[in-house]
């Protein structure tokens, strides 16, 4: 003779399908979250790209219109020529980071130099127009040898970047700057400053958070999206207290190297 299913052993089925039930809605959003973060990243990324070839390229190739337009086939002089060379070395420098920058996606092993010269070759033409002074301070040697994916390290660098350029208020008379020390020979810290408006005491524990933004056309998936990426490699990034000269901003990333 069957049993008859007690009525609290159904309300407490009941129970755990309803809290399973809320637990993959929750894993569903947060996966929508995080897709979101990875694809406005994307977004930044290949924007900047793009401003990076037309810009720098564009110009070079313009001067040697320009050259060749007022050379004289009979009578080209020694000044001429270098200037048509140095118009050339230009573009190939431009070629070469380009495809520095749009390298393999699965690049996992580069030297620190290289990081560095493509994050700054990709803000350059921004950094040109606004009159922004940018410096990279290495406290290590630049040939330092980084063991992660390459892409995921810049778009990282590139989104505390742009974070930084957007909180300067007066963007014709600012620094972002980017001082690299060594924890051990496994570790980097990478502080990023900057002397923007600053970030008010009452949001900061809050600046983290996914779609959290105080920017009018802001997402707020930049900083949550630094956090992610960096949490799956076992990197960490804090804000720290503001007291080194004028910088108002600076973040300090531990970044495992290897």
């Amino acid at each position: 003779m069957s049993k008859i299913p007690k009525k609290g052993n159904k309300e407490s089925r009941l129970i755990i399908l309803s809290k399973k039930t809320h637990e993959l809605e929750q894993k569903i959003i947060k996966n929508e979250e995080l897709s979101l973060q990875k694809y406005r990243a994307l977004q930044d990324f290949v924007r900047l790209l793009t401003n990076f070839a037309s810009h720098d390229i564009k110009n070079a190739i313009h001067n040697l219109d320009g050259l060749i337009a007022n050379v004289k086939v009979n009578s080209i002089t020694s000044e001429e020529i270098i200037a048509l060379n140095s118009c050339v070395e230009n573009i190939r420098n431009s070629l070469d980071e380009f495809k520095l920058l749009s390298s393999d996606i699965d690049k996992n092993e580069f030297k620190l130099v290289e990081l560095m010269t493509s994050l700054s070759s990709l803000h350059r033409p921004l950094f040109k127009k606004h009159n922004i002074k940018f410096i990279i301070d290495y406290n290590v040697d630049k040939n330092t040898v980084i063991r992660q994916t390459f892409h995921h390290i810049l778009q990282i660098l590139n989104n505390m970047i742009i974070n930084s350029f957007e909180f300067l208020e007066n963007k014709n008379e600012n620094e972002i700057k980017i001082i690299i020390n060594s924890i051990d020979e496994n570790s980097l810290e990478i502080l990023i400053l900057d002397t923007g408006k600053g970030i008010d005491s009452k949001i900061k524990s809050r600046i983290f958070d996914p779609y959290f933004t105080t920017k009018e056309k802001g997402s707020g998936v930049g900083l949550a999206h630094v956090k992610h990426t960096l949490s799956k490699i076992g990197g960490v990034i804090t804000l720290e207290e503001s007291n080194f000269c004028n910088f108002s901003t600076i973040f300090k990333i531990n970044l495992p190297i290897k």
